[in-house]
């Protein structure tokens, strides 16, 4: 049976020693003392809604299917399924908004499902324009940068290119 550290052990001899300052003593009373702070485990998404989110997923699946040729401009044939995004939207979406989309029957449901593809189908061209202009920012703070380097840089290979091509001696730059 394997038995764990002796730290009744290990406490007194420590301080025991000649070498254990005031300030160690102190760093371990207030670590005896301290409180431990834990907080509530909060889930980004809890399994009961889960769930009900997935059936709604589902739901908005098949209705997209049904819709494809109006949304997408193509024959039902080449029928893709929602994107990524789009499904990770909708499983982060408040489940009462989900539960008012979904709970009428009819006309009225088709209409707020196909109110919310419209709106949904925005996403993934929303966050490649973001993503686009934050790499935009990230290039030009490079070429802030590296710019005036990277500049004579290419001045120099082109000086290099035009000496070891004689054919580049009629053209000018």
């Amino acid at each position: 049976m394997a038995t764990g550290p002796d730290w009744d052990g290990m406490l007194a001899e420590f301080l025991a020693r000649d070498s254990t300052t005031p300030m160690q003593l102190d760093a371990l009373r207030r670590l005896l003392t301290m409180v431990a702070e834990h907080q509530p485990t909060n889930h980004l998404l809890p399994i009961d809604e889960a769930e009900e989110k997935l059936r709604y997923l589902g739901e908005l699946q098949k209705f997209w299917k049904a819709r494809f040729p109006e949304f997408s401009d193509e024959p039902k044939r080449l029928h893709k399924p929602l994107q990524p995004l789009i499904i990770a939207t909708v499983m982060m979406m408040d489940l009462a908004m989900l539960r008012e989309i979904f709970g009428p029957t009819g006309v009225a449901r088709e209409m707020l499902l196909d109110k919310l593809l419209q709106r949904l189908s925005v996403v993934p061209c929303f966050i490649k324009t973001v993503m686009t202009e934050k790499r935009n920012k990230d290039d030009q703070f490079f070429y802030e940068v590296a710019g005036p380097a990277m500049a004579e840089a290419e001045a120099r290979l082109r000086a290099i290119e035009r000496r070891q091509d004689p054919s580049s001696e009629s053209y000018e730059d």
